[in-house]
């Protein structure tokens, strides 16, 4: 789990660093800096990168060890390859909290799932702690903060809208189309994130340390599969408890879905009747299409769903669900 100090790092950092980071903004390894800019991001950031003294404008170091200062986040959007010997640097200068971007490990296969392996044994009994690997980043309204590569947010037309509504998706995917869908919709979310390939920090990690955060009064989570079930369940219990509202979406309630999860991520879809269950006994809302959900958040956003009960969404009809 994480401790409060960890999910500030994440959430509402005073400075960042993103490692790898390329002077052409429309590159992938460019978007984040340029994200952080457009949005404003109240903190101080700086690149690494051992070819240029400023990147974008941003002044820009050859390593982690010559940051002027011990950043509170990282984002690693190097190549695969060289995403280790950032982290290296990241865990040897305390660096709290870490997201790697990169794509490349567990998701493609057994090479990849050792290249993972590496990581976490980079990070194991360190004070950093890390989102990812290949996942979209965070955004959170309450800094903000883009440390983003959703490319939504080259859209004029999005601004950030406070909200009370945490958004956590195990798919960086389904994590930026609804965000996007939300702020097309003009649908405040206080933050979105997502997980991606869950080498250390969870979605159970994240909607824990949520239900602790005052500044969340409501919880949305996309879900492809869940690793350690007992966990899930008391951090739900727990949300029950606290009184503070939790609504899922579960991908791949049909086989075909299942497979396509666990290709993507290496993770069992589970049995959907068991989560089923599960959100029925913890008053969880399960939340059956993308277009449902971003109904919900912004009902939730203008408080207009009650505690306990469903909320009065227009069911679409199976044939437009996204699975």
């Amino acid at each position: 789990m994480l401790n409060a100090r960890e999910y500030a790092a994440f959430m509402a950092p005073e400075s960042v660093a993103v490692i790898g980071a390329s002077t052409d903004p429309r590159k992938p390894s460019g978007r984040t800096l340029r994200y952080l800019r457009k949005y404003g991001f109240h903190g101080r950031a700086y690149a690494v990168n051992p070819v240029h003294q400023e990147v974008q404008g941003f002044p820009s170091f050859s390593s982690v060890r010559d940051l002027p200062e011990r950043v509170d986040l990282a984002v690693v959007v190097a190549p695969a390859r060289h995403v280790l010997e950032g982290l290296r640097d990241c865990v040897e200068h305390e660096i709290p909290a870490v997201i790697i971007v990169s794509a490349g490990f567990a998701e493609t296969g057994e090479a990849g799932r050792a290249m993972q392996d590496e990581l976490r044994a980079c990070v194991a009994g360190s004070g950093t702690r890390v989102l990812g690997p290949n996942c979209v980043g965070i955004v959170s309204t309450r800094v903000n903060l883009a440390a983003t590569i959703n490319t939504g947010l080259d859209q004029d037309r999005f601004r950030f809208r406070q909200s009370g509504v945490a958004l956590i998706s195990q798919s960086g995917a389904m994590g930026a189309f609804i965000f996007n869908l939300c702020q097309g919709k003009g649908v405040g979310l206080g933050s979105m994130l997502s997980t991606g390939n869950e080498m250390d920090v969870s979605l159970t990690d994240m909607i824990n340390a949520s239900i602790d955060d005052p500044a969340v009064t409501s919880i949305v989570g996309y879900i492809e599969g869940i690793r350690d079930g007992k966990s899930f369940i008391e951090t739900l219990e727990r949300a029950q408890d606290a009184g503070k509202p939790i609504a899922m979406m579960k991908a791949g309630r049909s086989d075909k879905g299942q497979r396509a999860i666990a290709s993507h991520t290496g993770v069992l879809a589970g049995s959907d009747r068991v989560y089923d269950a599960v959100f029925e006994h913890y008053g969880v809302h399960r939340l059956d299409t993308i277009r449902e959900l971003a109904d919900y958040v912004g009902l939730r956003g203008a408080g207009k769903v009650t505690r306990g009960l469903r909320p009065g969404l227009i069911k679409k009809p199976r044939a437009t669900e996204t699975d």
